[in-house]
């Protein structure tokens, strides 16, 4: 997902040297914390999309709670899919 959202965002440097074992911790971090909750969106049983939200990581305002990821693959989007994962968290 990362490659097909971010390719033409992100340079092409940074997309090239994406460290999925790292991002795998980062993703098992999420999932371990209390604060913090983490929804797979499948078709079949392929993943197509991903949020997380919970208690705010990084102070701003006064908001307490925040979405910190929301990606849907490219071919899903457009579909109102990413619009039902936000408003459900």
């Amino acid at each position: 997902m990362w490659e097909t959202t971010y390719r033409g965002i992100y340079s092409n440097e940074k997309l090239d040297k994406y460290d999925i074992d790292l991002n795998e911790n980062k993703f098992k971090d999420i999932i371990k914390q209390q604060s913090q909750k983490l929804f797979v969106v499948l078709n079949d049983s392929q993943i197509i999309g991903y949020v997380s939200c919970g208690k705010i990581m990084r102070p701003f305002n006064k908001y307490t709670h925040d979405i910190g990821l929301l990606y849907l693959s490219k071919e899903y989007q457009g579909k109102g899919i990413g619009l039902n994962l936000f408003q459900s968290v």
